[in-house]
């Protein structure tokens, strides 16, 4: 996993939490049968269903800057990757929403920008990757978390009642083949 902090303008940073927050986001609520394997322990069972609850936006998706925020992303990702598309989503996580334990495998290398700030490590919404043990990432604002290559599994926790605002992010995936790092 590769986090690399305060990498947008902080004006384009600001603009876009501004966005996040203005606009209408749509509850989603998720659960079918997920082909987990047998072999991870700690991935559920087989049979288990995969679940989660977020918010989305498709006008927050539709609007210029975030179309020039994902720009922005891409010559950033362009220096981990070579070609490759971008696809991204605008989520907004409220008390109560989570994402169970999933490895995107089918869509490329996961990556997540964050726009919440001053997060708690105790209000949840806490991305925890399970490769090859757990690691934990707290959602700081202005930070790109992204994932080294397809089908690493993970989880984000529950969002607390307490939570001070709600976690904010765009999420996206790339299918560009990763540059190997020195």
């Amino acid at each position: 996993m590769i986090e690399l902090p305060n990498i947008l303008k902080e004006d384009i940073a600001n603009d876009t939490r501004q966005m996040f927050l203005d606009m209408l986001f749509d509850q989603r609520v998720q659960s079918f049968p997920k082909p987990y394997g047998e072999n991870n322990s700690g991935m559920p069972s087989k049979g288990e269903e995969y679940s989660c609850r977020y918010q989305r936006s498709r006008a927050v998706e539709a609007h210029w800057r975030f179309k020039k925020v994902l720009q922005e992303l891409k010559a950033i990702l362009s220096q981990y990757f070579d070609g490759g598309t971008i696809t991204a989503m605008a989520y907004k996580m409220l008390p109560g929403d989570y994402f169970r334990v999933h490895d995107d495998i089918t869509n490329g290398v996961g990556f997540i920008y964050y726009l919440s700030k001053e997060w708690k490590w105790d209000w949840g919404g806490i991305l925890t990757v399970l490769d090859p043990k757990p690691e934990s990432v707290l959602p700081k604002y202005n930070h790109l978390v992204m994932f080294e290559r397809m089908g690493i599994p993970h989880y984000i926790t529950q969002v607390t009642d307490y939570a001070k605002e709600p976690r904010m992010a765009i999420v996206g995936f790339i299918n560009g083949t990763p540059r190997t790092r020195d």
